[in-house]
């Protein structure tokens, strides 16, 4: 029976941590969402686009009617939960309504904070939160002329832009000396001031709003200086605040949020947040990438996937308007801040400032042009070093290839292959020219259907715009071997192991392969014998291990093995790092290395349709998997390995459920990895297709090897899948598949008739 799974919210955070539910474990919950608005999930991000006429509603909905009903998921909307009862699970609407939960997630999001001002309840008064606030303000344009928008801030400065194409007159009254000034600085602010006054905006700055005046509706507003203005709408922005309400009354721990852990979970059993409700260490997030992120991780340690734990995000600000460019991340204005570079062009009206605390970038701003914002963004969370940075400054711009002289163009090449480009959407650079190459693409527009790269705020469209013009250039080719030498394994997304190799050696996997590899060891005794003059426990002797019998586990002497469950595990997990990091010399005898260890590709159903695949590719498919197989069939893997080939999808080998499986259809030979039938019904997904089948032969060695290297021992596919992601494993491969050397390597070898362990993998090793 499924669980019931009650999620109170129908915005982006819930939604989205419910979309990777649904696609982690389709069968496990029964899902019901309460939202208080009558529409399905939309882009609050994109109101701002929709206010100032760059999109209709239509194209801000994130997930239609139908997409619910697809997924089975029970939407209740325009219905707002009034009581939750953790006692007996059970929640009430105010319509009456009553549900049963199992689990719970609160993603209650925020509320407009309106400040104690005397007449704030006055008709005219409105907030800037959802589409109905946006449908009012379109009204109120139909009659009056005069707007005021309270707040000089990033939302302030969006509904004011919206208000100028509605038609009216707009003022913006902000309490701080020059405006955002939470993200910017004078210098930036008054060339943003400048700019938005040239569009039409009136600013009155350090202005306190005391009173709105008007007998029913707003008319005018007082200010503490004495000073006046007549206006007819006036508009909310002065911040949000977590709507936490419903979790106090329910017993839940709160203080500015609903106070969560790594995990999302909240102080009382069964019971999540995620959102703008929660509060993670302290700070609650306002931003669509951080909300996105903690709906990861609920949805995997829900799903049981054993989550990397959330801790915590950078924020950054991107103002959305038309004409007006501007990137603020981090703190640029501490008193332990130090400039480490600033520079202005009056005359393109361009502005940068980074700063640094210590020797680590801390903060940034760019004014004009920020294309470079993204690869701050990712060196601030990094921990660049400021004397790295700088040094980066001082390299000559043309030695990156670029189509053009454009900065944008230039920062594009420049940035790092497994950078997120899109943050909203956690789309890399590397997603992005591969989709451009491998549909190709011609245009952003195509690139977001593709990706959803700039689909949401549109902050990164200038980035994904040049990487368009990179990628159709023709110079990518040139900066291939730039980008792919860097050490790939470094950009996936891979959980830390908490894991012990065993209940005899206190080291986990990543630390027993980082000493081998760190000291050169070359036998089991020479392991056991310096682990134990490390004080790492061990729970038998070394002294017991002979030296002639370092590779056969079956002639180990190990005392009090019937006390020590497990030693067994260690010595065989020991014997395969050393394998996998063993110099060739040693000549080390493969066939008694882990035998059982092994690919197993079906070839049975092959056999019996050899006349229906005998044609495709102009060739003898059979005898080209057969011929693969002869050759990578010995490799030493960490898990048996099941790979199917299938004609179609009527095939009776389902490729969906097996470790690799390949798949010929119209478009190609289709890839997927990560599939299980055994352990527990897991589908495998799609990596990518190709043309041909030794491309995709090719690209599977790829992952045989990245898996070689980069599971645990004794880890099958499907669980090293899950750790690392597959977004970042497609790219990964892929760029692997795109690297000209490791290409030449493995045709040497295939065509050489041996295993590919010579240069490939020398080649490989050194990327691992």
């Amino acid at each position: 029976m499924r669980q019931q799974l009650v999620v109170i919210g129908n915005g982006m955070a819930g939604v989205r941590c419910v979309e990777e539910i649904v696609k982690l474990a389709p069968d496990t919950f029964e899902i019901t969402i309460f939202g208080t608005e009558k529409h399905p999930n939309y882009n609050r991000i994109l109101l701002s686009k929709m206010l100032q006429g760059e999109h209709t509603f239509e194209h801000i909905i994130l997930h239609d009617w139908s997409w619910y009903e697809q997924q089975q998921i029970q939407l209740y909307t325009t219905e707002t939960v009034t009581h939750v009862d953790p006692d007996t699970r059970i929640l009430t609407t105010a319509s009456g309504l009553q549900h049963t939960y199992d689990i719970l997630i609160f993603a209650t999001g925020s509320v407009p904070f309106i400040p104690p001002i005397q007449g704030a309840d006055k008709k005219g008064v409105i907030s800037f939160r959802t589409v109905e606030d946006c449908e009012q303000m379109k009204r109120y344009a139909q009659h009056y002329q005069q707007a005021a928008v309270i707040g000089g801030g990033l939302l302030g400065l969006e509904a004011a832009r919206g208000l100028l194409h509605l038609g009216m007159d707009t003022h913006v009254i902000h309490n701080a000396p020059y405006l955002m000034n939470r993200q910017l600085d004078l210098l930036s602010a008054q060339l943003l001031q400048q700019e938005l006054e040239q569009q039409g905006m009136t600013f009155h700055l350090n202005e306190n709003t005391t009173r709105i005046t008007g007998a029913t509706r707003a008319q005018g507003l007082r200010f503490a200086s004495g000073a006046k203005l007549a206006v007819d709408l006036v508009v909310f922005a002065v911040g949000i605040r977590p709507h936490i309400r419903l979790a106090e009354y329910a017993g839940l721990h709160v203080q500015r949020g609903i106070v969560v852990n790594d995990y999302m979970q909240t102080s009382i059993e069964g019971i999540y947040a995620v959102g703008e409700c929660a509060e993670h260490q302290g700070i609650t997030y306002g931003l669509v990438a951080p909300l996105y992120e903690q709906g990861k991780v609920l949805a995997q340690h829900l799903c049981q996937q054993t989550p990397l734990p959330y801790q915590g995000s950078i924020p950054y600000s991107q103002l959305k308007i038309s004409g007006v460019s501007v990137f603020s991340v981090g703190d640029t204005n501490a008193s332990d801040c130090q400039q480490i570079v600033q520079q202005y062009d009056g005359v393109r009206k361009t502005y940068k400032k980074v700063s640094a605390v210590g020797d680590r970038i801390t903060g940034a701003i760019l004014y004009g042009d920020t294309a470079e914002g993204i690869s701050l963004l990712e060196m601030i969370k990094q921990g660049t070093s400021a004397h790295s940075y700088l040094q980066q400054l001082q390299a000559v711009d043309t030695s990156s290839p670029t189509p053009t002289n454009n900065p944008t163009d230039i920062a594009a090449a420049k940035l790092e292959h497994t950078s997120t480009v899109c943050a909203c959407n956690a789309v890399t650079k590397a997603t992005i020219l591969q989709s451009i190459q491998t549909h190709g693409l011609q245009t952003a527009d195509e690139v977001q259907q593709h990706t959803q790269a700039s689909g949401s705020c549109g902050g990164c469209r200038p980035i994904v715009e040049a990487l368009v013009r990179y990628s159709l250039s023709g110079t990518i080719e040139e900066d291939q071997e730039h980008i792919l030498d860097t050490p790939l394994h470094a950009s996936l997304v891979t959980h830390p192991d908490h894991i012990p190799v065993c209940s005899s050696i206190s080291l986990t996997h990543t630390a027993l392969k980082q000493q081998i590899q760190q000291h050169s060891w070359r036998t089991v005794t020479e392991v056991l014998t310096q682990l134990s003059s490390t004080n790492t426990p061990i729970a038998y002797s070394p002294l017991d291990i002979k030296d002639e019998d370092i590779f056969h586990v079956d002639d180990l002497s190990i005392s009090d093995q019937s006390e020590h469950d497990g030693c067994d595990t260690c010595i065989t997990a020991i014997r395969y790092y050393l394998q996998l990091y063993l110099d060739s010399s040693l000549a080390i005898d493969h066939a008694n290395l882990l035998p059982h260890l092994q690919i197993s590709l079906d070839r049975e159903w092959l056999a019996g349709y050899s006349d229906h695949f005998h044609t495709i590719d102009g060739s003898n498919v059979v005898e080209q998997i057969q011929q693969w197989q002869s050759t990578v069939q010995h490799l030493i893997l960490p898990y048996p390995t099941r790979i199917a080939v299938a004609q179609n999808i009527y095939s009776p080998i389902s490729v969906r459920v097996q470790d690799i499986g390949i798949l010929y259809s119209p478009a190609g030979w289709e890839i997927y990895i990560g599939g299980c039938a055994t352990e527990r019904i897991q589908e495998a997904h799609l990596l990518t297709t190709v043309d041909h089948l030794p491309d995709a032969l090719y690209l599977i060695f790829l992952c045989l090897e990245l898996y070689r290297y980069q599971a645990y021992y004794s880890e099958p596919v499907w669980k090293w899948v899950q750790r690392t992601e597959v977004l970042p494993l497609r790219e990964q491969v892929l760029s692997l598949f795109y690297n000209d050397a490791i290409a030449d390597a493995y045709d040497r070898d295939r065509k050489g008739g041996g295993t590919y362990d010579a240069d490939a993998m020398s080649f490989l090793q050194r990327t691992m």
